[in-house]
């Protein structure tokens, strides 16, 4: 097993990978959609990079790497620090 998935694995936070995933998308449609400026992607990046050091500090990945597991490939998908 590799590091990045026994670090993903061992930080036992209290939000789901699902909440990350919906918190990063209500940021894109918020500041990033149609109607977008330049003062709101500035935000969106700000945002957006508060919530990567949240995930990977609060993240509760849940399952095993032994057997298929959606919700680690899910977290997987996330940049490191």
């Amino acid at each position: 097993m590799n590091t990045r998935v026994n670090k993903l694995l061992s930080i036992k936070g209290r939000k789901t990978v699902d909440e990350f995933h919906r918190g990063i998308g209500s940021r894109h449609v918020e500041y990033c959609g149609m109607s977008r400026n330049e003062a709101g992607l500035k935000k969106a990046k700000e945002k957006i990079k508060a919530l990567k050091v949240e995930f990977w500090q609060n993240v509760n990945v849940l399952g095993s790497a032994t057997e298929l597991n959606q919700e680690l490939e899910k977290a997987g998908r996330w940049p490191t620090l």
